[in-house]
Parts: structure tokens; C-alpha cells; sequence
């Protein structure tokens, strides 16, 4: 889980920019929006640099949504009460509790994304893709691939980690297969 403290060090502002777009994303990933819609990066500036389209993914979504919705219901007195129409307005010295709750989504979304998201101000990785993948797989009959893309742009990390006790005849490990890195 992120430090708590470095949210405190951020700022009223950057943790309630941090808040609102978190919370957004989050709406996002339970469905609690009426229309879905594709979430296009950071329009409200609370992150270090762009993150360009966001696409959950599913079996992550479903492994982490007893998290996910506690995460909610935690945050929804919060969000009834500094949430408006003109946007988030939390006090200036947020409560210790709402920084945990906000520090554990941040880590659940990135998982969910897989993309990281750095604040403006944060001294930590910037915002973008992170691709982590570590693999324990045994014994391999058929297929085993860490990370398959279509499309990687910009400058991102993969890194893949795969170990395993015998590949049979015929059977394939790849790390990572992209089909166009931009």
C-alpha cells in the first residue's frame, strides 16, 4: 500500500484532485455510472502527466471487487459530502482514515489498469503504464505468455518474471509478444 504520510505531505489540493479522480475511476470500474463509457486519462489535472485511455481489466476487476465495493462504501460518506457540481472541495487537512482508504484504491486501480497513477507533486514513478508480470508455472503443456499487447506507445516498463519446472515437447513460454510498440 502506498505511504500515507506522502499523501498528507501533498496538500489539500492534490489530495482532493487525487480524490475526485480516484473516486471517478472507481464509479467507472463498479458500474455505478448509469452510462458506461470509456475513461479518457485525467480531466481534472490531479495526475503528474497523461495517461491516455483507460480499459479495466476484467478478471482483475472481478479477483479484486469484494475490495473494490468496501473501498466504495468506505468513501461514499466522503464523497456525499465534498463532492459538488463544481468539483471536489475536501477539508484542509483530510482525516488520516480518508488518506488510507485513497492510498488503497490508488493501488487496486492501478492494478485494474494496469497503469500507474502519480499525482502532481508525488515523489514516485511517474503516471503511465506499468507492466508487471510474474509467472510461477510449473509444468507447461501448451501455452504460457506474461504479456500480450496489440499496441504499447510511449516510453513504458515491462518487466516479466516466469519460472517453471519443465516446458514439454511442443509447448511454448513466451515473455512478452507486442504487436506494434510505438
Amino acid at each position: 500500500m502506498d505511504d500515507v504520510f506522502a499523501w498528507g505531505a501533498l496538500g489539500a489540493s492534490a489530495v482532493t484532485q487525487g480524490f475526485g479522480f480516484l473516486y471517478a475511476q472507481l464509479g467507472e470500474v463498479l458500474g455505478r455510472r448509469r452510462e458506461r463509457s470509456r475513461p479518457e486519462g485525467d480531466p481534472g489535472g490531479a495526475l503528474d502527466g497523461p495517461v491516455g485511455e483507460l480499459e479495466a481489466d476484467e478478471a482483475v476487476v472481478e479477483e479484486r471487487r469484494t475490495q473494490l465495493q468496501r473501498l466504495d462504501g468506505e468513501l461514499a460518506p466522503y464523497a456525499a459530502r465534498y463532492l459538488t457540481d463544481t468539483g471536489t472541495e475536501l477539508p484542509d487537512v483530510p482525516d488520516e482514515r480518508l488518506l488510507e482508504v485513497l492510498a488503497e484504491l490508488r493501488s487496486a486501480l492501478e492494478a485494474v489498469y494496469g497503469r500507474r497513477f502519480t499525482l502532481v507533486g508525488e515523489d514516485r514513478e511517474p503516471t503511465g503504464t506499468r507492466i508487471e508480470v510474474d509467472q510461477e508455472l510449473g509444468r507447461v503443456a501448451g501455452s504460457a505468455t506474461g504479456v500480450r499487447a496489440r499496441r504499447i506507445a510511449g516510453d513504458r516498463g515491462i518487466s516479466v518474471r516466469q519460472r517453471g519446472t519443465s516446458v514439454e515437447a511442443g509447448a511454448e513460454v513466451v515473455g512478452v509478444r507486442i504487436d506494434d510498440i510505438e
